[in-house]
Order: structure tokens, then sequence, then C-alpha cells
């Protein structure tokens, strides 16, 4: 994700409520974020506008609303516009962030010191309660060799242009096979287009 370690497992927690779960912003009465004393401290404040993209990146509120309105906590997710959007906002309010004993307990017994515990109560239908004790792309969670060429494609394609950056991929992935890198390395040194 494109934000900081710590939110990574409310990111998690928000997807799987959205794609396992089929939650929506509408269906949203109230989500608390569990967090250890250290995740709390770090990424727990209340989020107040106007907000920078590393305030937002860092703010487990914020990450979760994006996780849950778009399905991606990515570059676009931190965009001036999408930061002060409306529907962003209106599920922050909706959101509280705490410290739960329970979860210190929990990070400390499982060795997972970013623990964290998203409860969603809906506007109808029983709460959803979801655990998350590693992160996608941490230790035990490692992101399949498909994620890892899909978040390259999406940090890159951009900038640089689909037919470069599948290029650059290619070569980068047969560069073992190669008798230099002088090929990956004119493809990397080439201009790089307004973002």
């Amino acid at each position: 994700y494109a934000s900081g370690g710590t939110t990574h497992p409310v990111a998690d927690a928000l997807l799987q409520a959205r794609n396992e779960h089929r939650v929506r912003a509408a269906d949203v009465r109230k989500i608390t974020i569990r967090l250890t004393h250290d995740s709390f401290q770090h990424n727990g404040w209340k989020l107040a506008r106007p907000v920078t993209s590393i305030g937002a990146q860092l703010n487990v509120a914020y990450v979760g609303a994006v996780a849950l309105l778009d399905g991606a906590v990515f570059v676009s997710q931190f965009t001036p516009e999408r930061m002060d959007a409306d529907d962003v906002w209106a599920l922050i309010d909706r959101t509280e962030v705490i410290n739960d004993a329970d979860v210190d307990d929990l990070a400390k017994r499982s060795g997972t010191p970013r623990a964290t515990r998203v409860s969603i109560e809906l506007v109808d239908g029983p709460p959803i309660e979801i655990e998350i004790l590693e992160a996608k792309g941490t230790r035990n969670r490692a992101l399949s060799n498909e994620e890892v060429r899909g978040k390259f494609r999406g940090l890159l394609s951009e900038p640089l242009g689909s037919a470069r950056t599948d290029a650059i991929a290619r070569e980068a992935l047969e560069l073992r096979h190669r008798p230099s890198g002088a090929t990956l390395v004119e493809l990397l040194a080439a201009p790089v287009g307004d973002a």
C-alpha cells in the first residue's frame, strides 16, 4: 500500500470487509479500529481537514476509509482531490480509533506488533469483526509474483507509459540471461513524463 506500514493491517481489514463481506460505505453506521498502544500513538490520531498527503498516508482512519470506498490504497488515493473528498470524510467521521489493551495482549502473545481488530457496525445486519495479525506483504503474507508485477505497473505506467513499463519489466526479468544490463539502463535512463 502507498501508506505507512502500521496502517497496512487496517487496509487489509477494510479491503476484506469490502471484498469478502460486500460492505459499502452506505452500509456502515460505525467503524471501530482497535490498535496496540504503539500503533495508536503513531497512526491513530483524530484527523482533520485539510490534510497533507503524509498525514493521510499515516492515519488509519483515512487509510481505512479509502480502502473501503475505493478498493485500493495506492497513489491515486493520496491526491489533493481525493484527500478532500466528502465521501472520504463522511466515512472518517463514522470511524473511531482506540488503543485496546486486548489488542496489546494479542500482539504480545502472537509476536505480531501491528495486530489490529476492526469492528464494523452496519446500518442493517450483524456487526462484522475482522482481526489482522500480519499485513499483506509482510513476514508470512508475502506478495505473489503477479501482485509485485501489478504494483510495479501501477507505479510506473502513468509517468513512463505502458509500453516502456512493460519493456522495463521484461528486461528486468530476463536480466540474468543478458550479456549486460545496457538495455535496461537505457530504458531506465530515458526521460520521464509529467505525472
